[in-house]
């Protein structure tokens, strides 16, 4: 579905007035527009109301205009789209702080990540999202009608995922002059989460309210990427079709065909890697195509787990992997044959690849991370990206992310479930 719009440059003034269906905001170079709605209609009965921004990126010698992806509206959202619990509450609460972004992933890394938008216009989106979220929260706060309040603000782990190349000398985008410029952009950041934490515990928090702030992780620099099925290709895990060959041609020639395991040859394959440092081994039974049988199957993940914990940079040596873990070991449940086979922890300053994580094999296993997004914690060592914690309380234990569900169940009188990890912190 398409809407029209239109556009009136100024270049003089480096500006432009955009009008869609009859509603017009001018914007100068370098700055969002507020949200503007679109009506899409299906069929003359059947409308859908989305939002979203632009911004304008130049207006001379050309011109470009950025728009962020379509939110559904939270003042008419779809009744096939929950966008709240209950369905009413997002039209409600629309009515009472304004528009808001609805997308699960509000901020807009995916667009500085691919160069159409620069750090200017990343942060502007960064501080008014978390804005709104500000006021969200406040306005339900002010109600004090809630026993159990959660309220969770992303903008931290953005702004990390996105300049942390500012804070490392050692990755590959390091700039001093623009590092000098952009990491003051942390300590405003963190300066607008202390102030909310102030303002949440002078208004709302008495004696008789606990009251925790926590992250749900840590982060660490994002240097270098892994391909991992390229490794596995590499240390005989991944047979490619044509290998036979290999000694008449290169064997680069087989990787870089694109994503899903092109060009696996599954027969004599043993192993896939696919997401965040997840390895699964090609099990007969499980797999279409499976060729490692059960009785072998622990023999294989001790074997993978061993060679790649000697994995080191070409480039000076040190280790790439911290531990490799088998699943039998950290998993359990009624969802355990889901689960991974074995889940890698990278070392300081690696990470998995995006190639890899969609089932790439690109050429070379070590490759410098030349993205803006720098920071990261996802398949990076677990005991290399922990959080933290503070509360009003002293807790009487190391406290564990999983300890927060079984605290707040003790708060309120309710025993733990006996499917939960985690003890009380109290």
């Amino acid at each position: 579905m398409t809407v029209p719009f239109t556009v009136k440059i100024d270049r003089a003034a480096h500006k432009a007035s955009i009008t869609v269906q009859g509603v017009t905001q001018t914007i100068g170079e370098g700055e969002f527009s507020d949200f503007f709605t679109f009506t899409f209609k299906l069929n003359p009965l059947i409308k859908l109301e989305g939002l979203a921004k632009f911004a304008l990126l130049e207006t001379d010698p050309d011109f470009r205009l950025y728009l962020a992806p379509v939110n559904f509206s939270p003042a008419n959202p779809p009744p096939t789209v929950r966008l709240s619990t209950p369905q009413d509450f997002v039209k409600q609460l629309t009515k009472e702080v304004g528009l808001f972004k609805t997308l699960g992933w509000q901020e807009e890394t995916w667009a500085l990540n691919e160069m159409q938008i620069g750090e200017d216009l990343f942060l502007d989106d960064l501080f008014v999202t978390m804005a709104d979220i500000e006021k969200i929260i406040v306005n339900e706060l002010e109600k004090r009608d809630w026993r159990l309040f959660i309220g969770v603000f992303e903008a931290t782990d953005r702004l990390q995922h996105m300049f942390w190349r500012y804070l490392d000398p050692a990755h590959p985008l390091y700039d001093p002059k623009e590092a000098a410029l952009r990491e003051r952009a942390f300590a405003k950041l963190y300066g607008e989460v202390d102030r909310v934490i102030g303002l949440v515990m002078d208004k709302y928090v008495d004696g008789e309210t606990h009251f925790i702030v926590m992250s749900d992780h840590g982060f660490r620099s994002f240097r270098k990427a892994v391909n991992i099925n390229t490794w596995f290709v590499e240390n005989g895990f991944m047979a490619l079709k044509g290998m036979d060959n290999v000694r008449d041609r290169n064997l680069d020639d087989l990787f870089g065909q694109g994503e899903f395991w092109p060009n696996v040859d599954w027969a004599r394959t043993k192993a896939y890697h696919l997401g965040l440092g997840n390895i699964y081994l090609n099990l007969f039974g499980r797999e279409p195509q499976g060729a490692v049988h059960r009785v072998d199957y622990e023999k294989v993940q001790q074997e993978i787990r061993a060679k790649l914990r000697e994995l080191r940079d070409p480039e000076d040596g040190r280790p790439v992997v911290v531990d490799v873990y088998p699943r039998q070991d950290i998993y359990r449940g009624p969802a355990f044959d889901f689960a991974p086979d074995l889940i890698i922890g990278f070392a300081e300053g690696y990470r998995i690849s995006w190639q890899s994580a969609l089932g790439g094999i690109p050429k070379g296993v070590v490759v410098p991370n030349d993205r803006k997004w720098s920071g990261d914690h996802c398949s990076i060592d677990p005991s290399l990206t922990s959080g933290v914690i503070l509360s009003n309380r002293k807790p009487t234990k190391e406290p564990h992310i999983y300890d927060i569900a079984p605290t707040a169940l003790k708060v309120f009188g309710l025993p733990p479930s006996e499917e939960m990890d985690g003890k009380p912190l109290y």
